[in-house]
């Protein structure tokens, strides 16, 4: 879907009567590394709020608001509650629960969209034959930015930083800003938003960390600290400048998908 755009679901007869509750992810940090060393086997449990829409209606009409993942559930269930399941739940509540995906556009940043509203797991992994992100369930920041390029059918596994640099062409390094918010590489050019320096969709490569570029948001055709990045970082997938994304002042890599 599009932010805009009119959905309707629909019950069997049967199920008549039943209320319709809107269902979003809990946004957090789920450590799924501890939970595997912990000897479980996988995917760890994921929580969700549920929410009372007052509808018993057969068919539900929604319309989109705003990017990102959330769920809708027909059956009988308490305002509020909250439930905590390892299974996507539109797998495992087969026609009860419908995902509602819905995104700005079909640009490898627009599919990043979809994925507003889901937790960051360090790191996701497989569920069955498919894997957490692929299922929208959540991502972390290699898997988040690897998503994007999975639904526009380019084959790249999921992966964490370090793996992710064997996809990525670097056209520069060393990037640190000066005194004014200014980025300048580790030969002190200052780096332009243009297709030979940075452009949407660029991975800033901080090392441990990756995030997307987005938007030329401060000096128009320079590359500095009011720019716009898009990240999957400590709770959820979020659009933020480089001043306020937590590795401001560390050096980064801008890679172009290969």
């Amino acid at each position: 879907m599009r932010p805009g755009e009119k959905a309707v679901f629909r019950v069997s007869e049967s199920a008549k009567g039943m209320r319709w509750f809107l269902i979003k992810a809990d946004c957090r940090e789920y450590d799924q590394f501890a939970y595997w060393k912990s000897s479980r086997r996988g995917p760890m449990k994921l929580a969700y709020r549920v929410y009372d829409t007052g509808i018993t209606d057969a068919a539900y009409s929604i319309i989109a608001d705003e990017c990102g993942t959330i769920y809708l559930y027909n059956g009988n269930m308490p305002h509020d509650a909250v439930i905590a399941e390892d299974l996507p739940l539109q797998v495992k509540y087969t026609n009860r629960i419908f995902q509602i995906t819905v995104r700005f556009d079909d640009t490898y940043t627009g599919y990043l969209s979809e994925l507003s509203g889901t937790p960051f797991i360090l790191p996701p992994g497989p569920v069955g034959d498919s894997h957490q992100t692929d299922l929208r369930m959540g991502s972390d920041c290699a898997e988040f930015a690897i998503y994007g390029m999975r639904r526009m059918q380019r084959k790249i596994p999921y992966t964490g930083p370090g793996g992710i640099l064997d996809h990525l062409t670097i056209n520069a390094q060393g990037c640190v800003p000066d005194a004014r918010g200014l980025y300048h590489d580790s030969n002190g050019k200052t780096i332009r938003v243009e297709k030979s320096g940075v452009q949407r969709g660029d991975i800033i490569h901080f090392g441990a960390q990756v995030s997307v570029f987005y938007e030329d948001r401060g000096i128009p055709g320079l590359l500095d600290k009011d720019d716009i990045l898009m990240q999957s970082y400590g709770s959820c997938p979020v659009k933020t400048t480089f001043e306020h994304c937590s590795f401001y002042h560390y050096p980064f890599k801008v890679g172009q998908w290969k």
